[in-house]
């Protein structure tokens, strides 16, 4: 523990550990490696925060192969064991700081350049959703769950030595939850299946996401598609909550459809791609086109005119 503590630029008895929640931000971060698959399956009962899982990562090692990857997790979950494709388990040293915890499994002898591996990690714990989390962001105040980020309940994974690039990856999501509670999380939905003792919800992600993106929601849940909008939107949010915010989200619906960079967008698909689905009809878009171009052009003309007298002056 001590070497990662280090590594990672404090040692344990140093005074003043610094910040380190910024790594969170290097999610799929592998350099030169080729992270191929993430595989997690879950369970997560939100009326105490406690989450058991076992987390799968398949990777193909880069150039100079890959001696470490460290995984991030929130800090009230304990790793139980990290073990490979064979079913050996393999060291590993972890750190509590900042809300996270580092776990680093040492890969010896190195996975050599162009070798596939899989590595396993099961865990398990309460979340505590601590303030000082920062990115990674979870709601418990000790009565539910509500929802929860990445870098929680879910891992991110990076190489600790190398962050020159992104790597892209698919991932593949099994939740659990109590049968009674929902569960939904930003990505695609594959089934969903309640046997009477728990919900268990599967989900893809073709690709990694951007870290605010990756979200999962979970209590007495309501789903509505918003009528009328040619985007299609769906509002999912609790059964307690009031009637208006399915209101708020047709007006948010609505927004989106009159966002001139969507409409121009839609314009040149419609114009290079035939029978190309567009957001709204092609009247409808010419016409708030239309709107949005007399409306800069009034506004920056009437702008510009009146900073005329300023034009030219040091």
């Amino acid at each position: 523990m001590n070497a990662l503590a280090c590594y990672l630029g404090f040692c344990l008895s140093g005074p003043n550990p610094p910040d380190l929640s910024n790594i969170a931000f290097l999610d799929g971060n592998l350099g030169s490696h080729d992270l191929e698959l993430i595989e997690e399956r879950m369970f997560v009962d939100p009326s105490s925060g406690t989450v058991s899982a076992t987390v799968s990562v398949t990777l193909t090692a880069g150039p100079g192969g890959l001696a470490a990857i460290l995984m991030l997790i929130e800090s009230g979950l304990l790793v139980d064991r990290v073990y490979d494709q064979d079913g050996f388990d393999l060291p590993y040293d972890e750190l509590a700081q900042g809300g996270y915890r580092y776990v680093q499994p040492t890969l010896q002898p190195a996975i050599a350049e162009g070798s596939q591996v899989t590595l396993h990690f099961t865990y398990a714990g309460r979340l505590i959703c601590p303030s000082d989390g920062r990115f990674a962001s979870c709601d418990y105040g000790g009565e539910r769950l509500d929802f929860a980020f990445a870098g929680t309940a879910f891992p991110i994974f990076y190489d600790p030595f190398d962050f020159d690039s992104t790597a892209y990856y698919e991932r593949r999501i099994s939740i659990s939850v109590p049968s009674g509670t929902d569960v939904y999380l930003t990505a695609d939905e594959l089934s969903r299946n309640d046997d009477g003792t728990a919900l268990t919800v599967d989900y893809r992600i073709p690709v990694r996401q951007d870290f605010a993106a990756y979200l999962a929601v979970f209590g007495d849940l309501v789903e509505r598609e918003v009528p009328g909008t040619s985007v299609p939107t769906r509002v999912i949010h609790l059964r307690s909550d009031p009637e208006w915010i399915d209101e708020i989200a047709e007006w948010a619906a609505k927004i989106v459809e009159a966002n001139p960079l969507l409409i121009y967008i839609e314009l040149a698909r419609h114009a290079l791609m035939e029978s190309a689905p567009l957001a709204s009809s092609v009247p409808k878009l010419w016409v708030m086109a239309v709107a949005w171009a007399v409306l800069f052009g009034v506004g920056g003309f009437v702008y510009f005119w009146r900073g005329e007298q300023e034009y030219g002056r040091g």
